[in-house]
This record gives structure tokens, sequence and C-alpha cells, in this order.
């Protein structure tokens, strides 16, 4: 009997192939969170700093007032911030609530800023940048944008892209491409930009070599991507009879992620160049999974085929 393909059982799967965690609050990122509260709340304080309409306590009182009002818990407004802070460490917390957290934050700190009643000690901007980053670098997968926290898997290229991309890569055939985009995403978290792109390409070449070894089609020990794909290409791994669009796209898969790694630290780059920006790491990423992809469901039909 055949297995039914049914909700719960694509659920799973997404989740075994995910990279990041939905579903667990790591505790040092609760810490982190808080220190970015305090940025744009102050330390507690009740004494009002010179030339402000309110103090931090007062501030910390309307918080703790907004966030227990939601989750329906008393507010002893004795001591606020450390009772909100007690709140956020507490093992019943659940995700939703230290999402609620995180969104009531800004909320927060958008309308007393606004009203010119208090002056933080960092811009909203900054606390929205560093909380995504805190986010990234747990491995924690929602991110703040547009007013509003988001799970990454929503968004259409994660869930279009990079998770159909992994389900491929758990196939034991391609696990040292596997092991290396996984370990792209690891350097893409902890900021490391330049091993964030060497890793994609890797990952790249990596399946290339794993369907030329199921196949039975030989190549050099040292090839390169460009070689590797000229030998797909001569084998059939790619449609018969494709139109110069077409080629127009083989010539980027040639181009696209070799280029970005010979360029950002690959093939002898000098230790001292600079880093790049992450958005050069993300990038890399994608067009790794979206070529990455593209190579899988060839090797698909064509095994069909065969």
């Amino acid at each position: 009997m055949s297995v039914p393909d049914i909700y719960s059982r694509r659920n799973n799967i997404d989740k075994h192939n995910d990279i990041y965690n939905y579903d667990t609050v790591p505790k040092t990122l609760k810490i982190q969170v808080m220190y970015i509260a305090e940025d744009l709340f102050g330390n507690g304080s009740s004494v009002r700093p010179r030339g402000r309409e309110i103090s931090s306590n007062t501030i910390w009182t309307n918080f703790g007032r907004l966030l227990f009002r939601e989750w329906a818990l008393p507010f002893k407004q004795i001591s606020p911030k450390r009772e909100i802070e007690h709140a956020l460490n507490s093992p019943n917390l659940t995700t939703p609530q230290f999402l609620d957290f995180c969104e009531l934050i800004f909320i927060l700190a958008e309308k007393i800023i606004r009203v010119g009643s208090w002056r933080p000690s960092t811009t909203i901007s900054s606390a929205i940048e560093e909380l995504n980053t805190r986010f990234l670098e747990a491995g924690f997968g929602y991110q703040y944008d547009g007013g509003k926290i988001i799970r990454i898997d929503n968004q259409l290229i994660h869930k279009e892209i990079i998770i159909p991309t992994l389900q491929f890569l758990s196939d034991p055939l391609f696990k040292k491409s596997d092991e290396d985009y996984r370990l792209a995403h690891d350097h893409y978290r902890k900021q490391h930009v330049k091993d964030c792109v060497i890793a994609c390409g890797r990952s790249f070449e990596s399946m290339m070599k794993a369907i030329c070894d199921n196949k039975g089609w030989a190549y050099q020990s040292g090839a390169r991507a460009s070689d590797l794909i000229k030998i797909l290409r001569e084998k059939g791994l790619f449609p018969a009879g494709a139109n110069r669009s077409f080629d127009t796209y083989i010539s980027m898969l040639k181009t696209g992620v070799p280029d970005l790694r010979n360029e950002n630290g690959g093939h002898g780059a000098a230790p001292d160049t600079p880093e790049p920006a992450l958005h050069m790491a993300a990038y890399a990423l994608h067009l790794t999974a979206s070529n990455l992809l593209f190579l899988a469901n060839s090797w698909k039909a064509l095994e069909n085929i065969d």
C-alpha cells in the first residue's frame, strides 16, 4: 500500500528540511531582545530625565499594561521592568507570546517617539536591524518587516525555492551538495559573506558531480562548474532543441554562482579582500537554490525517461 501524501506528512517533511527553527525561542535570544527593549525604553528608572516628559519607569509600566492585557495575565506594576523581564524568561512563555513581545516593543516605541515624550539611546530602525540580525544568528525563522513579525517560510522565495531544494538535497545521492548548501546558510546567519558564497559554489559543483557519478559520466578531478555544465549538456541532461532563451539560462548557470564565488573569496582571492554586503550572500543563496532545483528537476526528468 502506498503512503498517502497528506498535509501532516508534508508539513513534517518541510520542517525536517528547513534550515530555520520556528517553534523554540533560544534563551540567549530572549536576553538579547530585552537589551533591545532597554535601548528603547531605558533602564526602568523613576527619575524623569531633563527635557523629557516621562520617566523610563512610566514607559515600562505602559508596556507592561499593554503586554499583560494581551496575554490576559495580572500585572502588579510594583517593579514593571523586572516583572516584564521575569515573564519574558518564564518557561511557560510560548513562541507566539515572545513574538507579541517583539512587536509590541516597536508599537509602543513608535508611539512615544512620535509624540516627542521620550528620546531613546538608539533609533527604531537600528533596533529593528539588530532584532533581525539576532533572529538570523539564532536560526530563528522570523523577521520584523513592515511593522509585523513574519515567518521566513511564508516568503515566496523560501517557500517555492529553498524548501523544495532542501527536499531534493535530502536524497543520499546529493549528500555533499546538501552539506555545502546548509553550511552556506550557517555562514549567512553568522554574516560570513565570503564563506557563504564559497560554500554555495561548492554545493553547485557537488550536485553536478553527483549527477555525473550517478549517470556514469566521466569528468576530470579538477573540473570546474563551466566544465561540468558542458558535460551535462553534451550528455543530454538539459532539454533538446532549446531555444535562444534557454541558451541564455545555461550561460547564467555557467557564470552566476561561479563568478560570485571567484569574485568573493574563491580560487585564490586575496585574504584582505573586503567583506561584501550581506545581501550579496542572500543573492548567492537564492541563485544557488534556483540552480540546484533546476539541476535536480532536470536529473529527475531524465531518470523518468531512462
